[in-house]
């Protein structure tokens, strides 16, 4: 009688297990880990938006502008002390060096952000932003968001530029940028600037048509709302 086949069977659960760890692993060292509190939404920003409105936004946006700038510098430096000291998730001996690091790593990252308003400049005047006029406006406009868009992210990134840029090389971006406070928030900066420019050339003659006062309000209110969106459980979507 002959002997019965062995009958082999193959199994992937290993395989897989190892995939989903190496992905887990890739995705937390690409993305600094904020913690998902309340107390990372930028309210300072909605704070500093009313106070420039409050303060003649509409009759004379320059000067609003620039002194609103000012607020923001001081602002943005106590928001990012907290953010590094306090919203970014550390381990023991490790948290207690980085903190003594904090105030440095959030004045550079400031004055790189600062630096950077001439980048975000030229990249209003290439998508369009007016040449013949409204100079100055633009140019103030760039050093607002750049602080917005840039700042947080060095500090959360502690200058790392390797590992920022690594992240676009990631399969799930947009799960890294949903989920996490500093990326939601950098992104939908962008993406309400870009709207804010679509009721300029209504015909409606309103004082906050003005140029850049939409554009304005759509960096500070986007950066806001995409720290929201990273709050919500939205993992599952992910």
């Amino acid at each position: 009688m002959p002997p019965k086949a062995t009958r082999k069977s193959v199994s992937f659960q290993a395989n897989v297990g190892d995939t989903t760890d190496q992905l887990t692993n890739t995705f937390k060292a690409v993305v600094p880990r904020i913690k998902k509190s309340v107390m990372v939404l930028p309210f300072h920003l909605l704070l500093n938006l009313y106070g420039m409105f409050h303060f003649g936004l509409t009759a004379d946006p320059f000067n609003s502008i620039v002194k609103g700038y000012v607020n923001l510098v001081v602002l943005q430096l106590v928001y990012g002390y907290l953010y590094a000291t306090s919203f970014i998730e550390k381990a023991g001996k490790k948290k207690k060096v980085e903190n003594d690091n904090a105030p440095l790593l959030v004045v550079s990252a400031t004055v790189i952000s600062i630096g950077l308003a001439n980048v975000v400049f030229v990249i209003l005047i290439l998508f369009g932003a007016p040449l013949s006029s409204n100079l100055k406006e633009s140019y103030a406009l760039a050093y607002h968001l750049s602080l917005i868009i840039f700042q947080p992210l060095l500090i959360a990134y502690k200058l790392n530029y390797e590992q920022f840029f690594s992240l676009f090389k990631m399969d799930k971006i947009y799960r890294a940028v949903f989920t996490n406070p500093v990326l939601a928030s950098s992104f939908f900066a962008v993406v309400g600037t870009w709207f804010g420019v679509l009721p300029i050339p209504l015909d409606w003659d309103r004082p906050w048509q003005q140029w850049p006062i939409t554009l304005m309000c759509g960096g500070y209110l986007g950066a806001f709302f995409g720290a929201v969106v990273a709050l919500l459980p939205i993992d599952q979507l992910t």
